[in-house]
């Protein structure tokens, strides 16, 4: 029952050939139900989307940008992922509002996690999801 994301991750000068690489992976293992791509890479991003439109994704960035219902837009993204460290409150209450889920990344912390949940965030990232279990 749970999702998955799979970041896609280019070596810089194969942002297309990996974003439509990972893309046409994705589109022949079913199920795809529950799986989003994401990336910091608007090409590989952008090479996905063209591969496979009908797999969800999601823009990586480390803080959110001024111009991010455009970026969303521009690659019809269902999700925002962000930096928790450099997170905005109110830019990030923006993007909860408009109905944008949100997940920051990484939160290895309880209480930071307790905190980003009850201000709307919808996940968290976390290299520690022992200490998330007892939430």
């Amino acid at each position: 029952g749970l999702a998955v994301n799979l970041e896609i991750k280019p070596a810089t000068g194969y942002e297309e050939v990996t974003g439509a690489t990972v893309a046409a992976l994705a589109v022949s293992q079913p199920p795809r139900a529950g799986l989003l791509l994401s990336s910091f890479s608007e090409p590989a991003l952008l090479a996905a989307k063209a591969l496979a439109p009908e797999v969800e994704r999601a823009v990586l960035v480390e803080q959110i940008p001024s111009d991010w219902p455009e970026l969303l837009a521009r690659h019809e993204a269902v999700a925002l992922h962000a930096s928790a460290r450099l997170l905005d409150n109110v830019t990030a209450q923006a993007i909860i509002s408009a109905g944008i889920p949100l997940a920051c990344y990484t939160v290895n912390d309880l209480a930071q996690a307790r905190s980003l949940l009850a201000l709307g965030v919808s996940s968290v990232f976390s290299d520690r999801p022992d200490l998330l279990l007892n939430m």
